[in-house]
């Protein structure tokens, strides 16, 4: 016989009628980390210039980090996210960790987590971004040759015929698109009724077909309303938001 767990025992002491549990995830939310010039601690780094950009410093480092201010989400419901970027560019190894709390104080005690690109992570209401930098190749030119090393560029003299061959690395490396994605769980209370899937399904599934699906929720402290402070929908584009229903 197997024991019964505690998520089973839970459901069994609901009373007789009451609604089946549902949860509801709005997405995704771009979420703002703070990556800015003069936004945050940079060690030997630089704002790339556009958003989710960060490059290397200039001149002989090899590597460096941007630590980011502590970031508020605009509501305690947006309690999941999905870390993404592009390949590092240059021959450089990049670390994405955050840590998360639910105050300033909180996010200072945590310890940072290591990131993978298109994880899903849980997010309290204030988090913290670092990124580190360590590059495995870079060159530079130099006028005294007693100060090369492994990271100098090089030329190799390919007499007699003159001329010579270049060697150096492709240039200080950066990390580009870096994103955080949220997901805005709705609070189980606010869902009055969640409603079916219509869906007209072609007989050999061989098509798309379009469908439609009505979600009541509870506005009574107005977050449904148009700016209002509380909204879920703040951003311009809400008419892109997704809907997942479990």
């Amino acid at each position: 016989m197997r024991q019964a767990g505690a998520d089973y025992l839970r459901e069994e002491t609901r009373c007789r009628g009451a609604r089946p549990r549902v949860k509801a995830a709005l997405f995704p939310y771009e979420l703002d980390y703070g990556l800015a010039p003069g936004s945050g601690e940079f060690i030997r780094t630089a704002y790339g210039g556009e958003p989710g950009k960060l490059a290397m410093g200039d001149g002989y480092v090899t590597s460096g980090s941007w630590t980011s201010p502590v970031v508020q989400t605009f509501s305690p419901y947006l309690d999941e996210a999905v870390a993404s970027w592009e390949e590092p560019a240059g021959h450089m190894d990049v670390e994405i960790r955050l840590r998360t709390g639910e105050t300033p104080g909180g996010v200072a005690q945590a310890a940072f987590a290591l990131l993978t690109s298109g994880q899903d992570l849980s997010l309290a209401p204030y988090f913290q971004v670092k990124v580190d930098f360590d590059e495995t190749i870079r060159a530079w030119g130099l006028d005294d040759p007693g100060e090369a090393d492994e990271f100098t560029a090089y030329a190799v003299d390919q007499g007699p015929d003159g001329g010579f061959e270049s060697y150096a690395s492709d240039g200080p490396g950066c990390l580009a698109a870096f994103s955080l994605a949220g997901r805005l769980t709705l609070p189980e209370r606010e869902i009055i009724d969640p409603g079916g899937v219509r869906v007209d399904l072609a007989r050999d599934f061989s098509e798309l077909r379009t469908g439609d699906h009505v979600l009541i929720l509870d506005n009574r402290v107005g977050q449904w309303l148009n700016r209002a402070a509380n909204a879920y929908l703040q951003e311009p584009d809400w008419t892109r938001k997704q809907l997942a229903l479990y």
